[in-house]
C-alpha cells in the first residue's frame, strides 16, 4: 500500500482487502511499470507515504525523519525492492 500511496494512488486497506480509488486499472498497470521501471524507491521514502508510523512507545517523541527509518528498518524489505 505504501508504494501505491507514493506512486499518488488513493490506496486503503480494508482487512484482507485493498482499494484503490480514482484509477482504472489501466492506470495503476501503467504506474507500476514506471514505479519498475525507474527503479524502486528506498523504504525510507516508502515510509514517508504511510499515514500512521506510530508503532513503538518511544515513536511519538521521534523526529518525522527518525520515524521513517524505524519504520521502515521494521516493516519493509529493501531486498525485497532490488528485484
Amino acid at each position: 500500500m505504501a508504494l501505491l500511496t507514493h506512486l499518488g494512488l488513493k490506496a486503503e486497506n480494508y482487512g484482507p482487502f485493498l482499494t484503490i480509488e480514482g484509477a482504472g486499472t489501466d492506470e495503476i498497470e501503467q504506474r507500476l511499470h514506471e514505479a519498475r521501471t525507474q527503479g524502486m524507491p528506498d523504504t525510507r521514502t516508502l515510509a514517508k507515504a504511510v499515514k500512521n508510523k506510530t508503532i513503538e512507545k518511544h515513536d511519538p517523541f521521534l523526529s518525522e525523519a527518525l520515524l521513517c527509518l524505524a519504520f521502515a528498518s521494521s516493516r519493509f524489505d529493501q531486498s525485497a525492492l532490488e528485484l
